[in-house]
């Protein structure tokens, strides 16, 4: 798609009333109502929540000048469909992904890209910085997580119908809210032997997984994390979760066969 294109051309400059920068660095975008919008030309980093409140926008075209889009830039930004960014060399932090749940396209210098990661820091470890997997577009039915990958991110895999196996490998350590949200035909994943922390619905409605064994090593399992799965799935926990009622959390909404070991 060209830049010209694009209908919403009177809004791209960085003076702008729309917009709201300060020395390169993009805080909002004050456009109603648009569906598709450029980022002016001038502006270098993208500052989280810099969309709030764009509910009918669902295209974003992000010029080669921006080098960096922080955590939750496109929080607020329900119906973002596709993401072009001209920088092949863009910095994705951590989470920047966040809150755009129908996301089908993410283009970077041209190349459309099924697998987003950014860099992130490992809760617990302090200055530990990590990559981490922030968003999987794939359509296959199986995906292997590459091995340098430490953190399946919030939302990484979230509404991957399609996806039925998911190959995890031991780097991986935390695995973030929702990282499997609507996951409904998931039918196997390993959790790798040092995981860390399951976050709040990461399994949220994986039907049709058969049965989970969650690592001694997990010390953070919060709460809805198995939300939906039914009588039929089999969790195999570690026992230490069972001997304190503030450790049970993790069972809302959960109806699967609980087996401790």
């Amino acid at each position: 798609m060209q830049e010209n294109e694009y209908i919403e051309n009177k809004f791209l400059t960085v003076d702008d009333d729309f917009w709201s920068i300060d020395e390169g660095k993009l805080w909002a975008c004050n456009i109603e109502d648009a569906t598709r919008i450029k980022v002016p030309d001038g502006v270098t980093e993208i500052e989280g929540y810099a969309f709030p409140d764009q509910f009918f926008l669902q295209e974003i075209f992000i010029p080669k000048s921006v080098r960096q889009i922080d955590d939750g830039a496109f929080s607020g930004c329900d119906k973002l469909i596709n993401l072009i960014i001209e920088n092949e060399e863009i910095y994705l932090e951590q989470g920047c992904l966040n809150d755009i749940d129908n996301l089908q396209s993410v283009y970077i210098g041209g190349q459309r890209i099924a697998v987003i990661v950014t860099q992130g820091e490992l809760a617990g470890h302090k200055s530990s910085k990590a990559n981490c997997l922030e968003r999987y577009l794939g359509k296959g039915e199986e995906y292997c997580v590459d091995g340098d990958i430490a953190i399946i991110g919030e939302t990484a895999f979230v509404n991957r119908t399609s996806l039925r196996r998911v190959v995890l490998p031991q780097s991986v350590l935390e695995i973030d809210e929702r990282a499997f949200d609507g996951c409904k035909s998931l039918q196997e994943v390993e959790l790798p032997n040092d995981l860390e922390i399951i976050g709040r619905f990461a399994f949220d409605g994986c039907v049709n997984v058969k049965e989970i064994k969650i690592p001694q090593s997990v010390y953070s399992l919060e709460e809805w994390a198995f939300f939906g799965w039914q009588s039929n799935q089999k969790i195999y926990i570690p026992s230490k979760w069972k001997k304190a009622k503030f450790l049970q959390a993790w069972r809302k909404g959960c109806k699967a066969e609980i087996i401790y070991y």
